[in-house]
C-alpha cells in the first residue's frame, strides 16, 4: 500500500507499508523501531495481525 500523508504538497511525505501479518524482527530480519525522518525499514505492529513492514519515503 502507497500512503501520501502532510500538511500540504511540500511537505507531503510517501511511504509504503507491506502486510506480514504476525512478522517480528527476527523472522523478518527487520528491526522492530524505525523513524520516518532516516532511511531504513523496520516492522510495525509487531507479532500482530497487523504486522507491515514500513518502508518510509523521501
Amino acid at each position: 500500500m502507497d500512503t501520501l500523508n502532510g500538511a500540504d504538497a511540500e511537505s507531503a511525505n510517501m511511504h509504503i507499508t507491506i502486510a506480514v501479518p504476525f512478522a517480528n524482527g527476527e523472522s523478518t530480519g527487520l528491526p522492530e523501531a524505525g523513524s520516518y525522518t532516516r532511511a531504513g525499514s523496520w516492522v510495525m505492529e509487531v507479532g500482530t495481525s497487523s504486522a507491515h513492514i514500513m518502508i518510509p519515503g523521501r
